[in-house]
């Protein structure tokens, strides 16, 4: 959306010139064809082609809005960002007036629920707003049809794709997509079970049992409850220089002081898990001000305020017996209902139950 922007607004920075436009626009049909072809081929190298041009146009978007950029310009940056909002409002308002209701909307594209039967008439307004906004020669639509749809916020969200539609001798017609649910899957955010290298993995078995539930049907205790991997259940955390983190025995009161950075997880008993191993004994983790820090936050805060105990694993060990890490799953569990919540709240709670129930047969 934004590349689009500059190129048919004909953006550039007010000390560059027209010249910056031109260079930042000839990657535009280079991503798009390299994006063409990993989908016609599924040839990966083509996907690490188009996100090179994708990194490198928006990166010298993301510039205009640096001031300490030399392609700093916040008039072409805001040019850019308020300009693709009014655009996507259009068509938010066109498809409101003519009775295709939006549920999700960012600055490149909307979710629309709409009868199958009026799907022409969708495909008419789209078209119509890509000729009103100068789309209509690039930056053209993509569109797929979910199957369904879990959203907590624009940008969490998970939802299965079931086809993707496109002109046919004039005619909009919906291709579906022949795969598993798994292939057929869209994560963002919350709802994402892999990660970048640099992202944090924190709690990845609650996205883990949000997808088994959307996309498998399988109750989210059973999910938890089952899993194998400690590292899904750990939590990474970092203080900044005003911070600290102390975890307390709370069988004996000791006190041992860490390092800025921790990482655990939740535990249900006090008991050691290895008796050779000190860090392993369950404590309560706490997040320290230091006494130099002037900030005027809480002295002291809980770290995972619904769990009693946590386990120290910046140096991860192993057990003989997988019950012998003594995971809290209730803590896990109600984290994955916290989310369920949002996205249905008024029958979350007969869900749990039903849960509960089939627990409590075996």
């Amino acid at each position: 959306m934004y590349p689009n922007k500059i190129r048919k607004s004909n953006i550039y920075p007010a000390h560059l010139g027209p010249k910056w436009n031109e260079a930042y626009v000839l990657n535009i049909p280079k991503r798009l064809e390299a994006k063409k072809k990993y989908k016609e081929t599924g040839d990966k190298k083509y996907d690490n082609f188009q996100e090179c041009f994708k990194l490198v146009m928006n990166g010298n978007f993301g510039r205009l809005g640096d001031r300490f950029d030399w392609q700093y310009d916040p008039f072409a940056a805001m040019s850019v960002t308020i300009g693709s909002q009014i655009d996507i409002f259009m068509l938010a308002e066109a498809m409101e007036m003519n009775g295709h209701h939006v549920i999700s909307m960012n600055t490149d594209g909307l979710t629309i629920l709409t009868d199958k039967d009026r799907i022409q008439d969708y495909y008419r307004i789209c078209k119509e707003w890509e000729e009103t906004v100068g789309n209509d020669v690039m930056g053209n639509l993509e569109y797929v049809e979910y199957e369904w749809f879990a959203q907590t916020s624009v940008n969490d969200y998970i939802t299965a794709k079931r086809a993707d539609w496109k002109e046919v001798d004039g005619v909009f017609v919906g291709v579906p997509i022949d795969k598993p649910v798994s292939k057929r899957l869209k994560k963002k955010g919350d709802f994402l079970t892999s990660y970048e290298l640099h992202k944090n993995k924190s709690k990845a078995i609650v996205p883990m049992a949000l997808e088994k539930y959307f996309a498998e049907g399988i109750p989210v205790a059973d999910t938890i409850r089952n899993h194998r991997n400690i590292f899904d259940f750990c939590i990474a955390k970092k203080a900044s220089r005003d911070y600290f983190y102390r975890l307390v025995d709370r069988s004996t009161g000791k006190v041992n002081d860490l390092n800025k950075m921790v990482r655990y997880y939740c535990a249900k008993t006090n008991e050691i898990v290895d008796e050779q191993k000190e860090e392993t004994v369950p404590g309560k983790l706490y997040k320290i001000k230091s006494p130099h820090s002037e900030k005027t936050g809480p002295v002291q805060s809980s770290c995972e305020s619904t769990s009693n105990l946590q386990v120290l694993f910046n140096r991860p060990f192993t057990v003989e017996k997988w019950e012998d890490y003594n995971i809290d799953y209730d803590y896990y569990i109600n984290q994955t209902y916290n989310i369920l919540g949002k996205i249905l709240p008024g029958t979350v709670k007969d869900i749990r139950q039903k849960d509960i129930g089939q627990m409590s047969l075996f």
